[in-house]
């Protein structure tokens, strides 16, 4: 028997990562709705060292673009008609927003206020040293 739903029993989603450039890589995240006050939390050796939360839901078809790239750190939110608005006010000032992702292994813990997403899409610009 068929049901016509879909049932997401995730509460967040860990993605492990090992650095292995010479300097700290940078990230760009792309995450998209629907999702209620996404958070990115960065943890090496299991000790928290970063963490971006948004204090937004983002609706279907809309997405939150955050950027932590040297000199270009943003935080837009980007419609299904692709106009985007800053997103700065939307992010808790408590924490380090913008951070570099160290050499080594770390874990990104991706959760949310529901435990609902759909689609989140990392970019790490890993960098190395030329002699």
């Amino acid at each position: 028997m068929l049901f016509d739903y879909t049932f997401n029993d995730y509460a967040s989603t860990d993605i492990v990562f090992t650095n292995i450039g010479h300097v700290d890589a940078q990230l760009v995240a792309e995450i998209y709705g629907y999702i209620e006050n996404p958070k990115i939390e960065m943890y090496q050796d299991n000790v928290l060292i970063s963490t971006v939360a948004f204090n937004v839901v983002v609706v279907d078809g809309d997405k939150i673009i955050y950027s932590a790239r040297d000199g270009n750190n943003y935080c837009v939110f980007e419609d299904s008609l692709g106009v985007q608005t800053n997103g700065i006010s939307s992010l808790n000032l408590s924490n380090q927003n913008f951070f570099k992702i160290p050499k080594g292994t770390v874990k990104f813990v991706i959760s949310s206020d529901t435990g609902l997403y759909s689609k989140i899409v990392f970019r790490i610009i890993t960098s190395y040293k030329g002699v």
